[in-house]
Parts: C-alpha cells; sequence; structure tokens
C-alpha cells in the first residue's frame, strides 16, 4: 500500500513538473488564460520539404520592385525553414507606375524568399524561434502577419480599413534617425511596428505607417543580444483591445488596437534595405541599385532560419 502510495505521489510530481515547463506560450502566466494552439498556422518543419498544405511559397501577391521572391530561396532542411538571399542579375516583368503603368523588362540583382500561411486569422498569440543573418547591415530577416482580403465590402466606408499588417519583428533592418543618410541602428536593435491602409473622407486610401504615427504605430527595442548568433523567440498577441510584443517571452511594449481586426496570414521573409537598394522619391518607392551589387556572402551568409512557428487562439478562462 505505501509503495502504490508513493508510486502514486511520483507520478503526480512528475506530471506537474512537465506542465510546469509546458507552459505556452513563452509570455503566458500559469493559471491567468487558456491557450488552444491552431495547427493551420504551427510548424516544427520536421522532415526536409515545406508543408504546401500550410505554406504559400513565393505568395504572388508580395509585388517587389526592387528584387524577385523565388521559390528555389525558400525551403526546409535538418528540421528547419530556411530563407536566403541569393546575388542573382535577371530581368523579370515590373508594372512601372511612373511609367503610367506600363509594363517594362526591369533589370534586377538579388532574389530572396517568402512563405506565408495558407490560412489567416485576427486575434490570438503568434510566436517564432528565429535566428537571423551574418551579413549586416542590407538584409533584414522578418516575421510579420498581414491581410489579403481587399477591397472589404465597406471598401467605400471612411475610416474603414484596407490593409492590416502587425510586424512580429524586422530583424537586423538598420532603420537611421540621425542626421547623415548612411547613419543606422546597430545589429541589435529591432523592429515591432504596425502598418494600415485606410480609406479617407473622399473614398480614397491613405497609409498610416510608422515614423508619421510613432505613439500609435512605432516599437523599436534594443535587444541584449545580436540576432544573428542565434535563435530566439519572437511572438506578438493580438487582442480587440491591445497589441503586445515578446523576445525570449518577456514583454517588451505594447499598443492600443486601433486598425488590426482584419483576418491576416502568417509570413516569413527576408527583405533587402538600403545599403543594396535605393529608394526613389519621385516613385515613393525602393528600386534595384546597380552601384552596390556584391556576391560576397551570399547566400552563406545571408540564411535566416526558424525552428518552428506556433499559433494560439486564447479561451475563455474558467
Amino acid at each position: 500500500m505505501k509503495t502504490t502510495h508513493t508510486l502514486a505521489v511520483l507520478l503526480l510530481a512528475s506530471c506537474t513538473a512537465v506542465q510546469a515547463q509546458d507552459i505556452r506560450p513563452l509570455g503566458a502566466v500559469e493559471g491567468e488564460m487558456r491557450w488552444k494552439e491552431l495547427g493551420n498556422r504551427t510548424d516544427d518543419f520536421e522532415g526536409n520539404s515545406l508543408n504546401t498544405a500550410k505554406w504559400i511559397n513565393a505568395p504572388s501577391d508580395l509585388v517587389i520592385g526592387a528584387w524577385t521572391f523565388d521559390e528555389n530561396n525558400a525551403y526546409v532542411r535538418d528540421g528547419k525553414l530556411n530563407i536566403i538571399a541569393t546575388q542573382e542579375t535577371h530581368t523579370r516583368p515590373f508594372r512601372d507606375s511612373c511609367q503610367g503603368g506600363a509594363t517594362v523588362q526591369r533589370e534586377l540583382y538579388y532574389k530572396s524568399g517568402a512563405v506565408k500561411s495558407a490560412a489567416d486569422g485576427v486575434y490570438g498569440y503568434y510566436e517564432a524561434r528565429i535566428k537571423g543573418v551574418k551579413i549586416f547591415p542590407g538584409l533584414s530577416p522578418a516575421f510579420w502577419l498581414y491581410s489579403d482580403g481587399h477591397p472589404y465590402p465597406d471598401r467605400n466606408v471612411p475610416g474603414s480599413v484596407d490593409y492590416s499588417e502587425i510586424d512580429v519583428v524586422e530583424l537586423q533592418q538598420a532603420d537611421w534617425y540621425g542626421p547623415g543618410p548612411d547613419d543606422a541602428d546597430p545589429v541589435n536593435v529591432m523592429d515591432h511596428n504596425l502598418h494600415a491602409r485606410i480609406v479617407g473622407e473622399d473614398g480614397k486610401t491613405y497609409w498610416r505607417r510608422p515614423k508619421p504615427y510613432p505613439e500609435a504605430q512605432l516599437l523599436k527595442f534594443e535587444a541584449p543580444f545580436d540576432p544573428s548568433k542565434d535563435f530566439h523567440t519572437y511572438a506578438v498577441e493580438n487582442r480587440k483591445d491591445v497589441i503586445r510584443w515578446y523576445v525570449d517571452g518577456e514583454l517588451i511594449g505594447e499598443k492600443t488596437n486601433l486598425f488590426w481586426h482584419r483576418p491576416m496570414h502568417v509570413i516569413f521573409s527576408m527583405g533587402l534595405r538600403r545599403q543594396l537598394i535605393k529608394y526613389n522619391d519621385a516613385c515613393n518607392r525602393a528600386d534595384p541599385n546597380p552601384d552596390t551589387v556584391t556576391a560576397e556572402g551570399f547566400p552563406e551568409d545571408a540564411t535566416m532560419q526558424v525552428e518552428y512557428v506556433k499559433t494560439w487562439e486564447v479561451l475563455p478562462s474558467i
């Protein structure tokens, strides 16, 4: 009898220890909420191929004029999602708004990777474990959420949201705030921002970007580590009233949820930044830059990796 009782106590203690170690997501407080994992936007990237039931490789709705997203630049290997940038001079059709919308053959110098979830959703907790790239500055590994359902039925209603985007994290972006065009943030400064396109009173859409609305939409975080050296977790919790960001399970900032209520896809991508592309003021866009093309370090030092992504919805507390 004593042996049976002792065994039961040990089993209970063991189960309690496992549960204590398995509190998910990392920023959650035990007993505060209940969480349900959503499998259609959760992936451990086991095996050696991308799960095409969950992910769309090089999604066609990502229209970038300064480089090309290519399916060959995103792949699963050794239990990790790899997204790489490659130096490949090529041409492709480009609808040039600065030439009246005419389609031209544009010369580009780099290719990169992007994958987005086939499923979308609104509220929940989104977390991924990511390692950045060795090349810095010039590349920005990113984990974000964005809507692609526009135009929505209320497209003509002033104040309605035509597009919503939550940047869970943009790593190594090297954004700049100094007086000179070459001033850049150090490698450990990361961006967790909000973007939206709103219908104005005249029925036309206008962008709300982070820098013009810093209190409502801009969040910069100086991490105590170099994100290119190792894997770290990055997460966002999107709720009806508030949006909160976490790094390695620690809350780093929050914003009131004003516009981010549209269904959004999960996406991983790697963008080029101003050291490898140039900004076209006249056309309000990024363009390829033939003056800074380099193949050094591509792709071996230009590979971001993702160990997992997990998505939870919040269930009512008991």
